[in-house]
């Protein structure tokens, strides 16, 4: 399915998902974890990024003006049930527990292992069992399964940025990171 065509859709879930949403505007949710290219946030502000670049789009494709929150990660799904945004982007079914109106995704997201070069290759998940493993508090990691990621010592940072640079500054040996 095309990226246009996928807009489209997505248009469509936001013109009619959300009795809540006001005539002129459009609320656009933005989980606070996110990192460039998908979102520059400031504070509580989003800057720029691919999220702001989707939100202005469809914004302007059904008339009316984009207004972003930068919301945590945990508050996300009661804003949306509560009609307090309209549209959250970069999300997927395995985040939320809230049930709610999915298009299909946009993009792919992908997700990495970084390793420091004084341990060795990992070849399978499992081999992380015991492991302190840098991630991002909050998020909800499909892979390692639920099974491996209860036998690791998770060692949560606020965002992927400060995951990462825990990471360079050497507190853990593994991170995993998104693109």
């Amino acid at each position: 399915m095309s990226l246009h065509r996928n807009l489209r859709a997505l248009l469509l879930c936001c013109a009619l998902a959300s009795p809540a949403c006001a005539a002129d505007r459009i609320v656009f949710a933005v989980t606070a974890e996110n990192h460039l290219p998908i979102a520059e946030i400031q504070g509580d502000t989003l800057k720029s990024g691919l999220l702001k670049d989707i939100g202005d789009a469809l914004a302007a494709r059904i008339g009316r003006t984009p207004e972003y929150r930068v919301l945590p990660s945990k508050r996300l799904d009661a804003a949306l049930t509560t009609g307090e945004v309209d549209v959250a982007c970069n999300q997927t079914p395995a985040w939320r527990s809230a049930v709610l109106i999915w298009t299909v995704p946009l993009f792919q997201d992908r997700g990495w292992l970084v390793v420091r070069n004084s341990q060795p290759p990992v070849r399978r998940m499992e081999e992380l069992a015991g492991r302190r493993v840098g991630m991002v508090q909050g998020y909800v990691y499909v892979d390692p399964p639920p099974a491996v990621q209860a036998r690791l010592e998770r060692d949560d940072a606020p965002s992927m940025r400060a995951n990462i640079e825990k990471f360079l500054r050497g507190y853990n040996d593994y991170a995993l990171v998104k693109n």
